[in-house]
C-alpha cells in the first residue's frame, strides 16, 4: 500500500473535492507543505484521517471547521463532552428554527388556500378571538407579531360612507402560538369571537382605499346580513401581471350578532301572537 498519496488520488479515495481539501490547507486547517523537487503536495494516510475527521465533523455533527479541529486536537475526554454539548444545544436550536419556519410556511399555505375557496365568492366564517397590533408592528423586524401577523387596513362604516380609519396588524387565535408573552402584551384591540362575513377580492387597488370594500358591503345590503361598523382587509399577496402590482385582499366584515338575535325574537313574537 502506498504511503503518499497526491491531491487527485486523495479526492477519489475519499470522495472529497480538491477543492475543498485545498481550501483545508489554505485556511491552516491542514498543514501539507509542497515536495521542493517538484511542487506537489503529498498526502499520508494520517492526513487523509485528519481531512475525514474535518469532513465528519462538518457533514455528520454540524460543527464549523474550528469545531472539527477542536474535535480532533481535544485534550480531555472533558473538553470532548463540553464540545458535543454545546453542539447538541444548537442543532436543538436549529431544529426550533427549522419547525418555526415550517409553522409560518403553514400560513402562507392557508392564504393560497383561502385564496382558491373564496375570491369572488361570499361565506359566513366563525372566527375564534383576533388580536389587533398598532402600525408601529408593520415595520418591527424583531417581533413574532411581524411573522405571524396581517398587514391590516380598518374601515369604519356608517350611512355616511365607507372611511379608512387605521392600520394595524392583525394576527388570528390559530397563528398566536407563534407569539411570545411579550409580543401578546403589545395588542392594542382583541376582538372577541365573531361571526363575519369574508371574501377575496383581487385587485390593483391600495390596502387603504376604501372602495376596495363597497361590494362586499353592498353584497350585504342585498343579502340583508346586518353588519357591524368595523371592516378588516388583510394583505394576503403582491404579484406582477403584466408589470402592474395585483393584490390580493383578504376581507372580514363582522356580522351584528344582536340585530340578528332581534329579528328571531320579533319573529318569535308575531308567531305567539
Amino acid at each position: 500500500m502506498k504511503d503518499r498519496y497526491l491531491i487527485g488520488e486523495v479526492e477519489e479515495i475519499l470522495g472529497v473535492p480538491r477543492s475543498t481539501i485545498r481550501y483545508y490547507i489554505k485556511k491552516g486547517y491542514l498543514k501539507i507543505d509542497k515536495d521542493q523537487s517538484n511542487g506537489y503536495r503529498y498526502f499520508s494516510r494520517g492526513d487523509m484521517r485528519e481531512i475525514m475527521h474535518l469532513v465528519v465533523g462538518r457533514s455528520n455533527l454540524g460543527l464549523n471547521l474550528d469545531e472539527s479541529v477542536r474535535r480532533t486536537e481535544a485534550k480531555s475526554l472533558g473538553e470532548f463532552r463540553r464540545l458535543f454539548y454545546h453542539q447538541e444545544d444548537q442543532l436543538f436550536q436549529r431544529i426550533r428554527e427549522d419547525r418555526r419556519s415550517i409553522e409560518l410556511l403553514q400560513i402562507y399555505y392557508r392564504m393560497l388556500n383561502r385564496i382558491e375557496r373564496l375570491e369572488n365568492r361570499y361565506a359566513v366564517s366563525n372566527l375564534e378571538e383576533i388580536r389587533l397590533f398598532p402600525e408601529e408592528y408593520i415595520f418591527r423586524a424583531h417581533t413574532g407579531i411581524i411573522e405571524a401577523g396581517f398587514v391590516t387596513s380598518v374601515f369604519h362604516c356608517d350611512e355616511s360612507g365607507i372611511a379608512f380609519d387605521r392600520a394595524c396588524s392583525l394576527v388570528f387565535a390559530e397563528d398566536s402560538f407563534l407569539l411570545s408573552e411579550d409580543d401578546l402584551r403589545r395588542a392594542d384591540t382583541i376582538l372577541p369571537p365573531c361571526s363575519c362575513l369574508c371574501t377575496v377580492i383581487k385587485t390593483k387597488k391600495d390596502i387603504e382605499d376604501p372602495s376596495v370594500i363597497e361590494p362586499a358591503r353592498s353584497y350585504a345590503v342585498k343579502e340583508r346580513i346586518p353588519l357591524l361598523p368595523e371592516a378588516y382587509l388583510c394583505n394576503l399577496f403582491r404579484i406582477e401581471e403584466n408589470g402592474e402590482a395585483v393584490y390580493y385582499y383578504d376581507l372580514y366584515l363582522p356580522i351584528d350578532e344582536n340585530a340578528i338575535d332581534e329579528k328571531k325574537r320579533k319573529l318569535k313574537a308575531s308567531v305567539l301572537f
